[in-house]
């Protein structure tokens, strides 16, 4: 199975994870996002040998309850153009 055709489907339970792609989902708040951001990512995706890596934009997080953060859809747009030549 060529990787388009692997991508296109569905997973069952007990099929090969082999024939699964590996994917690493990094959750932050990403305001902004940042370089270590980025390069932990980075090594994420060599080191762990995965497909891909998903930077998702959370709510908010604890460790920053004291102050403002962005919308969502705009720090999800921060992310979308760090990402974009990637």
């Amino acid at each position: 199975t060529n990787r388009t055709e692997t991508s296109q489907r569905l997973y069952f339970p007990g099929e090969s994870v082999a024939d699964m792609r590996q994917i690493g989902i990094m959750g932050g708040t990403f305001d902004p996002v940042h370089m270590g951001h980025l390069m932990l990512a980075q090594w994420a995706l060599e080191e762990l040998s995965l497909d891909e890596v998903w930077l998702i934009p959370t709510g908010m997080s604890y460790m920053k309850a004291s102050r403002q953060i962005l919308p969502g859809e705009e720090r999800l747009h921060m992310v979308q153009l760090a990402v974009m030549d990637n």
